[in-house]
Formats: structure tokens, sequence, C-alpha cells
């Protein structure tokens, strides 16, 4: 799916690669939920955690750089494809996404937005016309829906907001922040960043999540890249 998967490949997973080396660190994987990787860094059972905003945590330290721009899209049937016009088509429509992904404030207040356990249950949901949209990552859309071999379509034009990793509040996890923020800025520079961004989600995705703009080895956070 790109960013995470569940034999630990993916984008976040080599970013941590490239960044922590052996033999001077050893890192330990786990795939929980969103919310409960929260509560894991919040109570000191992670060091750290992946893919979040910068306004998600009451206790932690954020990476300097975002590491990617979200790709944020939407699933729903071709009949209501041809009409779409992005945010404001979500008006009055019964909305889906991920337990803990929390997209409400991206929505028209008039949304009937709902969390579930996982993509293939909202894509049940949407055949049998118990919710009209999906709102997830586009790589992880594109798998579900190649997977599955369903009818609906993928759009775009939302709302997309800059990426970071959270460190644990201590002085452990400002260590590795520190070491993380020094390492990936000579990653970007070198663009090994890109290029691990490159091989995880393809040539398209990878332009879309790219929340850099870089000229002779120097890299600089775009701002029209990063707007909510």
């Amino acid at each position: 799916m790109g960013y995470t998967d569940p034999d630990f490949s993916g984008f976040y997973f080599d970013v941590l690669r490239a960044v922590y080396t052996k033999p001077e660190y050893e890192l330990d994987f786990k795939i929980v939920s969103f919310p409960a990787s929260l509560k894991m860094l919040e109570g000191g059972g992670a060091d750290i955690v992946l893919g979040v905003y910068n306004n998600e945590l009451r206790k932690g330290y954020f990476s300097d750089l975002p590491v990617e721009r979200e790709v944020l899209a939407a699933v729903m049937t071709p009949e209501r494809a041809a009409s779409w016009k992005g945010t404001e088509s979500l008006t009055n429509l019964r909305v889906g996404s991920i337990e803990g992904y929390a997209f409400e404030g991206r929505l028209p207040v008039s949304a009937h937005y709902r969390e579930f356990e996982s993509i293939d249950l909202m894509l049940r949901m949407l055949q049998v016309g118990r919710l009209d949209v999906i709102l997830d990552y586009r790589p992880d859309l594109e798998h579900y829906m190649e997977k599955l071999d369903l009818p609906f379509v993928i759009k775009g034009d939302l709302p997309q907001s800059a990426i970071y990793f959270a460190f644990r509040e201590d002085a452990r996890g400002l260590a590795l922040k520190k070491h993380f923020d020094r390492r990936f800025k000579e990653l970007l520079g070198k663009g090994k960043v890109w290029e691990l961004l490159l091989n995880a989600l393809g040539k398209e995705d990878a332009e879309e999540a790219f929340p850099f703009v870089c000229n002779n080895g120097k890299c600089l956070s775009n701002p029209a890249l990063l707007q909510h």
C-alpha cells in the first residue's frame, strides 16, 4: 500500500531504516491502530509514531520537516463522480473513513461522518448504498480497488496536509528527534527521500506526496503544497 505495509515495507519504514542505521540503532516495528499508536507514544510505550499531523499530540515532539504530504482522495460511484466538485460535493452525504483519522474537520458541517475498522468494510457498505463516499489516502484506496475489482471511481481535489513523525516527550525521544532531523535533511539533500517515495508509491503519487522544492541539493518545504 506504500506507507506501512504488513511486512514492514513501505515509505515510512524505509525512511526509518535510512535514518536509524545499524549497529548504532536497532529498530523494532509494531503496527497498531492509529489511536493506539498515539496512546503508546504519550504513555511511553513507543519511541516514534509515523504519519501524524503536527497538532495531534498532547505530549510529544514532532520532526522539524514534514516527511510527506498526504494524498487524500475519495471513492464513490460513477454516477456521483460525474458531478464531483471537491469538498463541496460532500454536503449532506454519508462519509466514511478509517478509525482514528478524524477527517470531520475537513468536511462541510452537514456531512454525516463515521469511522470504520477497515476499507474492505466501507467498500461493502458503498456497494449496498449504506455509504456515499469513502475518504482515505490514495495509495491505500488504489490497492483495495485493484484487489477487489470494484466499479467505483477515485476522485481528488481535496484539502491536503503535511505529515510528520512524532517522538516521545523525554530525553530519549528528544535525542531520537534530533538525530532524525539532522539525518533526514541530509537524505533529502542527496535525493534519497525522493527515491524512497518514488519506489514506494510510483511517480504520479510520489509527485503529489513530495512536499519539497529542491535545487542543487538544497530542499525547502513548499508552502503551496502544505495548505490545509
